[in-house]
């Protein structure tokens, strides 16, 4: 198993006068992640950190998908006090502009999005195995081919028929069962559901497979 990403995001929604200042602003926020980091996120949290932000400009509404690294906490909580903490820096440098919400909706937070699929939330995962082909006839009773031809047309055909996030077969069954039992916020099994499944026959015959969980 291998984490590829960690991170938590927020994206407050600012509207601008128009787009050249949503821009100007946007550009500010990028050049200044230590300036807000010291000015805005230490003041109420030591774990958090701002590690990034991607800005996203619809007409004169300016989104700031923050991203975070946020220890061994979820740590939701955590990079909304911080998000609200760097907007009031944000209005005190840019008087102009108005702090509309905290979550502009590209958060985007407990809600099926192409968003968090491409560029993950939380943890992004890969967890993969070689299975013997031995062990695929003699406990699965098939065949590393006949897996990797049924995940090809049900998983990965299907899906993207169905206009689907989910490349699987129900991850969430076993994301809402762990959630359940930890007391994680069930319904971030929504996100928790993204991902894809890989199945391949390996030069010797045997059966790679694998899944990529962006979001976690």
């Amino acid at each position: 198993t291998t984490i590829i990403d960690d991170k938590m995001t927020r994206a407050p929604l600012l509207k601008c006068p128009d787009a050249r200042r949503a821009r100007e602003v946007a550009q500010w926020v990028e050049e200044n992640l230590e300036y807000l980091q010291e000015k805005a996120v230490s003041k109420v949290t030591r774990h958090g950190k701002l590690r990034g932000v991607k800005p996203y400009i619809v007409g004169n509404n300016l989104y700031l998908r923050f991203e975070f690294e946020t220890g061994d906490a979820m740590g939701m909580n955590m990079v909304t006090i911080a998000s609200e903490e760097i907007m009031k820096v944000i209005e005190e440098h840019f008087p102009d502009v108005k702090y509309l919400a905290l979550s502009g909706n590209l958060c985007v937070d407990k809600k099926p999005n192409a968003m968090n699929f491409i560029n993950g939330r939380g943890k992004t995962v890969i967890a993969e195995a070689i299975i013997p082909r031995e062990i695929v006839e003699k406990k699965l009773k098939t065949t590393p081919e006949l897996i990797a031809e049924v995940n090809y047309r049900k998983n990965l055909v299907g899906s993207a028929q169905a206009g689907s996030y989910g490349f699987n077969a129900h991850f969430g069954n076993i994301v809402g069962a762990i959630f359940l039992a930890t007391g994680q916020d069930e319904a971030q099994i929504t996100e928790g559901s993204h991902g894809i499944t890989l199945a391949e026959v390996t030069p010797e015959g045997d059966l790679y497979i694998s899944i990529t969980m962006p979001s976690l």
